[in-house]
């Protein structure tokens, strides 16, 4: 009776998948099905970040022309707004730079406004392939996320307390800043105008 048992698959011999000589085979193909999604889950993670990496760069180029047409071309400029569109160009340039590094975009990064902590971050992790002047150009800029919307902020009404040459300064800043991010994005192999 036992020689039978281990025959029919269902005794001590060939009582489950995992055993014997179809058991290897099916491990075998298990782990090599694991091996590849896992290598297609790291490709499609990295596709993903590079297309939210060119998002970002995108949405940053938009917001400097915006920048450039309320300082130069608009009828009633507000100064105010213009810092603020500037402090919010570097902001998601530093986020696309971040996504293309190393490092990537933490959960923290990705909602904060600090521009400083985002340059230093990306500072701290490709310091050989940024140009030097990173952070003195994101500091000039770095207040403008409250003061240029808030009252409280200031203590004074936005629109009125921002000038023509501190729109001029945060213009120059994240022209500066945007020109930085843009060569990174280039060695990385992400150019700003592909997004689809």
């Amino acid at each position: 009776g036992g020689a039978g048992r281990g025959f029919s698959g269902r005794g001590s011999c060939g009582s489950s998948r995992d055993s014997g000589f179809t058991g290897f085979w099916h491990n075998r193909r298990r782990r090599r099905r694991g091996a590849s999604s896992s290598a297609k889950s790291t490709s499609e993670h990295t596709s993903r970040s590079n297309y939210s990496a060119r998002c970002w760069m995108a949405q940053a180029e938009s917001d400097l022309t915006l920048v450039h047409e309320q300082v130069h071309c608009a009828v009633d400029k507000n100064y105010a707004l213009a810092c603020f569109l500037a402090q919010q160009s570097v902001e998601k340039a530093l986020k696309a730079a971040l996504l293309a590094s190393s490092c990537g975009l933490t959960q923290d990064s990705q909602l904060t406004h600090d521009v400083l902590n985002l340059a230093r971050q990306l500072e701290l992790n490709n310091e050989e392939e940024l140009s030097a002047g990173l952070s003195e150009y994101v500091a000039i800029i770095a207040d403008h996320y409250k003061s240029t919307r808030y009252p409280d902020a200031m203590g004074r009404c936005p629109f009125e307390s921002f000038a023509e040459d501190e729109a001029h300064a945060a213009l120059d800043a994240a022209e500066h800043v945007l020109a930085i991010i843009r060569q990174f994005m280039a060695r990385h192999g992400l150019c700003r105008s592909s997004v689809v």
